[in-house]
C-alpha cells in the first residue's frame, strides 16, 4: 500500500526479496516501503540490492526517525554486562542456530551458566529458543549482535578467542 501496487507488481520477485531481507518484521518492512515511496526513481530491485548486502542492511533500514536498530538498542541497553557479552559473542557464530554446548564454548562458561544466560536473552526477545538446547537469532538481530561485537567487544582479541573456542 505504501509503495503502490503497480510498482510492487512490476517487480514481484524483488519485492519478496525486500520483505525477506527485512526478516518479515513489520517495522523493517514499513521502513523499506517508506524509503521506496520517498525515492520514486528507485526501482524495487535497487532497494533489494542494497538490502542484499548484510554489512549495510541495518543502515539501509532507516528512514527519518524510524530505524530498526533503535528497537534493538533499547533491548541491548537494558542488558546486564554478562548478558550483553553473550549477546555480542554469539552473534559472531555462523549458521542458522547454535547448540548449548557450542555457546558454552564460545562464552568459555559451563553449560548451566550458559543456559541461564541464553534463557535470559530469550526472555528479553533478543534470542529465540529453536528447540531444547538450541538457540537462534532473528536475522536482523544477528546482524545487530555482530555489529555490537565489532563495536563493543574489547579487546578485539576476545572476538577471535571466542571464534577459536567455537571452532
Amino acid at each position: 500500500r505504501i509503495v503502490g501496487a503497480e510498482r510492487v507488481e512490476a517487480e514481484r520477485d524483488a519485492a519478496m526479496d525486500v520483505v525477506a531481507a527485512c526478516g518479515f518484521l513489520p517495522l523493517a518492512i514499513r521502513i523499506a516501503a517508506s524509503r521506496l515511496a520517498a525515492r520514486r526513481t528507485w526501482t524495487v530491485s535497487v532497494l533489494a540490492r542494497k538490502l542484499g548486502d548484510e554489512r549495510r542492511r541495518l543502515d539501509e533500514l532507516r528512514a527519518g526517525d524510524l530505524a530498526v536498530t533503535a528497537t534493538f538498542e533499547l533491548g541491548y541497553g537494558q542488558l546486564e554486562p554478562g548478558q550483553a557479552r553473550a549477546f555480542r559473542l554469539l552473534g559472531l557464530a555462523d549458521g542458522p542456530d547454535i547448540s548449548l554446548a557450542a555457546a558454552a564454548a564460545v562464552l568459555d562458561l559451563g553449560t548451566d551458566a550458559t543456559e541461564e544466560l541464553l534463557e535470559s536473552l530469550v526472555d528479553t526477545s533478543l534470542l529465540e529458543s529453536a528447540a531444547p538446547g538450541r538457540y537462534r537469532y532473528h536475522d536482523l538481530v544477528r546482524l545487530y549482535a555482530r555489529a555490537c561485537a565489532e563495536r563493543d567487544e574489547q579487546p578485539p582479541a576476545e572476538r577471535e578467542a571466542a571464534l577459536s573456542r567455537l571452532l
